[in-house]
């Protein structure tokens, strides 16, 4: 998993969405769901691996914060 406080990194199919697009990504956890706002900053194309896009988390709530700490050790 690629994620922080501050962005993360989602793989998908295809790359058609535009650059500066904000939106809101859904995470599950456990017994809820959180819905972040994003802001898509790059798009990153490889043959070794699915495509995937960069997404900056604008005004991340706590929940979000708490959920990205878990995974500190």
């Amino acid at each position: 998993m690629n994620i922080s406080e501050n962005g993360m990194l989602i793989k998908t199919h295809d790359n058609v969405l535009p650059l500066d697009l904000e939106m809101d990504i859904v995470i599950a956890n456990r017994d809820s769901t959180m819905s972040i706002p994003v802001k898509l900053n790059k798009f990153i194309i490889s043959p070794d691996y699915n495509d995937s896009i960069g997404v900056e988390i604008l005004n991340p709530p706590e929940e979000f914060l708490d959920f990205v700490r878990s995974f500190s050790i």
